[in-house]
């Protein structure tokens, strides 16, 4: 950990935003990131996002991705966010064919879950232009990103922390600084932080039991900005992870804050 912090004194600034670049004691901020995802029906054990699966969005080397619709209307823009080889960021812009796969030109070797849609190339005023059908990307025939019909962008708790920004901006490390979730209809789920640094199996860090309200059908079960305080080295992979308790539909949102730090 470079010793000009710690990660709880750095989580509590964050949290009260009143952590910048211009801060003393601290190494140089260069990036906040928040990552937010949603499922139903998540069973005893599924990652936060729309296909559940768990650690199915991690795939060991970097290689093309396909990307297609259910809907033979979807004939826009998706965009996609990850990183190459040597984790710099990178992102593609391709054109769906409906229900026939497009395959990047790219190598991913992580595909971050800010796949977004392009809403302005559908003119589709009913839907709010966006995407008619469900949007699968994968990679070697397993999805690992994916957007919900008429959603726009995926919704996906997970992330790896880059090791150089799109600019060329090196990452010293990062801290994960808040997070928090919730359950709908009466659902009563357990939403955990895991992280895993590179070489290493997964470690959960916080945990919350979180129960739906009858009235409003949803409710945030964990503060908004606890202060977590976990400092991570490039590579280094973070998720959120659910498991319903008792026979319910088992639907949660969870989504944690990030902050990246240069050297």
């Amino acid at each position: 950990m470079h010793p000009a912090h710690t990660p709880s004194s750095v989580a509590a600034a964050l949290a009260a935003e009143t952590l910048t670049t211009q801060s003393p004691g601290v190494v140089s901020l260069i990036g906040r990131v928040l990552k937010f995802g949603d499922a139903d029906n998540v069973g005893a054990d599924s990652d936060v996002w729309p296909l559940k699966t768990r650690d199915q969005w991690i795939f060991a080397s970097a290689g093309t991705l396909s990307c297609v619709s259910d809907d033979v209307a979807d004939t826009g823009e998706l965009t996609l966010s990850g990183y190459d080889a040597a984790g710099k960021e990178l992102s593609e812009t391709v054109t769906l064919t409906g229900t026939t796969p497009v395959v990047t030109s790219a190598a991913f070797s992580f595909c971050l879950p800010r796949a977004s849609y392009n809403t302005g190339s559908f003119p589709n005023a009913a839907v709010n232009e966006t995407n008619m059908g469900n949007i699968t990307v994968s990679r070697g025939g397993v999805g690992v990103a994916y957007i919900d019909a008429t959603r726009g962008q995926s919704l996906q708790a997970f992330y790896r922390i880059p090791a150089t920004l799109a600019d060329d901006t090196v990452v010293d490390h990062a801290v994960v600084y808040g997070w928090s979730a919730g359950s709908g209809n009466a659902d009563e789920v357990i939403v955990e932080i895991d992280t895993a640094t590179p070489g290493t199996s997964w470690r959960t860090r916080e945990r919350v039991r979180t129960v739906g309200n009858h009235d409003t059908g949803s409710m945030w079960s964990a503060p908004e900005n606890p202060i977590v305080g976990i400092t991570l080295p490039p590579g280094s992979l973070v998720k959120a992870h659910a498991s319903e308790v008792g026979n319910n539909n088992g639907r949660v949102a969870a989504r944690f804050f990030v902050a990246l730090f240069g050297a």
